[in-house]
C-alpha cells in the first residue's frame, strides 16, 4: 500500500450561491487518515471562489483561530523547553554542591 491510500488531502466546493448577480462558490480543504482501526478527518476553510461577467478572483480566507492556536501551541512548546533547561541547570548546581 501507498502513502496516498492514507493520508489524502483535497480541496472541496461547496454548491454555488448566486448573490447580487455574482456566482459565489466556498472552498475548504480537507485531510483525511485512514489507519486500520480508525479515520481521521479535518476540514478547515480555504477561499471563496467569485464569479461575475469575464471576471473570476479566488479570495483567500485567512483561519484566524487556527493561526491563534498554532501560536499558542509554539509558545508552548518554548515555554516547556525554557522550564526545562532552568531544571536541568539548578539540577546541575546542586549536584555540583554536594
Amino acid at each position: 500500500m501507498s502513502v496516498a491510500h492514507f493520508f489524502n488531502i483535497e480541496t472541496l466546493e461547496a454548491p454555488r450561491v448566486e448573490v447580487h448577480g455574482l456566482a459565489v462558490t466556498p472552498q475548504a480543504r480537507r485531510l483525511t487518515i485512514r489507519l486500520p482501526f480508525f479515520v481521521l478527518s479535518y476540514a478547515r476553510p480555504a477561499a471563496v471562489r467569485v464569479e461575475g461577467g469575464e471576471i473570476a478572483r479566488r479570495i483567500p480566507v485567512i483561519d484566524w483561530t487556527r493561526a491563534a492556536q498554532g501560536t499558542l501551541l509554539g509558545l508552548t512548546f518554548v515555554g516547556c523547553l525554557l522550564i526545562g533547561r532552568v531544571a536541568h541547570r539548578n539540577t546541575l548546581r546542586e549536584e555540583r554542591r554536594e
